[in-house]
């Protein structure tokens, strides 16, 4: 399959990769991860995504969603540097 961008669109796509510190191909391969499962058939077009699903899909657009997937520490060591910081006992990088 190929692709056609516009010159904004290409530059703003390999801006994110860079952010990310990834490859494009592999970014767009995550982007593509996200979508739904369905297919075109199973989606009803009448219904109308309810507030936490335009919520989610929002955060997933701006990435919110998985902005610390690539943190050496696992969820509870992150919250317990959040939880520090948030109480004035450290700072986020360092020992509380």
């Amino acid at each position: 399959m190929a692709l056609t961008l516009t010159p904004e669109q290409e530059q703003r796509l390999t801006a994110y990769a860079k952010k990310r510190q990834k490859p494009v191909e592999r970014v767009i391969e995550e982007i593509l991860a996200e979508l739904p499962q369905e297919t075109p058939l199973e989606q009803d077009t009448n219904v109308l995504p309810t507030w936490g699903a335009r919520k989610l899909a929002e955060l997933r657009a701006s990435g919110a969603i998985g902005a610390f997937q690539d943190r050496p520490e696992d969820s509870r060591e992150l919250a317990q540097k959040f939880q520090a910081l948030a109480e004035g006992r450290g700072d986020f990088y360092g020992a509380a």
